[in-house]
């Protein structure tokens, strides 16, 4: 079953999609469907009345965002399972708390991309988020375990508060990437800056990293070329907590 929820322009302001998981709308009927609700403006509206819905029978398991999908937030959130596509920018918090599942983004992400909202709050849990493009601010904070992979570049604090898991950012990580980190692995090509608690630590770990760009390779994920070519540089940190997370990079620490 394919689900297609094509978003339209005259929309006004941000539509909380939180309530849209796979689970819940691939086995409904379509009038169950087109009646299920978003959040605008704080108001529950049915679904029939700011997308059009389009169902197919095929064996892809698939919930599709697409149309005006820039002003949808919390995409996603809290997913225990299932797969979901976004065709083209998306806002907010996507995939906030999820525990297992996929979430692939044709476009950029807002802040707080698998993340948790909240310091003492639980992170992302597991399941694993793809975006071709751009993301913003706090990327995997909290985050305990899953994969995040982005193919540009993200914004500040990239992994703070990290507890296990990995990021990997094709392209410049932004300002403080895992402040306050204490397990989990942060790969990217370049960053701005590490925050005092990383320590330099030599070469990573080929090995490692060969299974993983091998298992990200088997599901279409395109990696820099130079990336199965040399070792990063490794950091060790946040000293300043447990010190047993790790950042990779590849082309230029400044």
């Amino acid at each position: 079953m394919r689900i297609e929820l094509a978003f339209q322009p005259q929309i006004k302001g941000r539509v909380d999609v939180s309530r849209l998981q796979p689970s819940s709308v691939l086995q409904v009927s379509m009038k169950q469907l087109e009646h299920q609700t978003v959040i605008v403006a704080n108001n529950p509206i049915p679904l029939v009345e700011v997308c059009r819905v389009r169902r197919e029978i095929d064996k892809s398991d698939e919930l599709v965002f697409s149309g005006e999908t820039q002003r949808l937030i919390k995409v996603g959130l809290s997913m225990n399972g299932g797969r979901i596509m976004v065709e083209g920018n998306v806002g907010d918090e996507l995939g906030v708390s999820m525990a297992a599942g996929s979430i692939h983004v044709h476009g950029s992400v807002g802040d707080w991309c698998g993340a948790n909202e909240y310091p003492n709050s639980t992170g992302m849990q597991g399941g694993m988020i793809f975006v071709e493009g751009n993301a913003g601010d706090q990327v995997g904070a909290g985050m305990r375990r899953g994969l995040i992979f982005i193919s540009k570049n993200t914004g500040q604090y990239a992994g703070a508060r990290m507890a296990a898991g990995t990021i990997l950012c094709c392209g410049r990580l932004g300002t403080c990437p895992g402040l306050g980190m204490k397990r989990g692995s942060i790969i990217a090509g370049k960053a701005n800056d590490l925050p005092p608690g990383f320590l330099a630590a030599g070469n990573a770990d080929d090995e490692w990293l060969r299974i993983c760009y091998s298992d990200l390779r088997r599901s279409g994920i395109k990696l820099p070329e130079t990336w199965l070519e040399q070792s990063p540089i490794r950091f060790t940190g946040d000293h300043l907590e447990t010190g047993r997370g790790e950042i990779l990079i590849y082309d230029q620490v400044e």
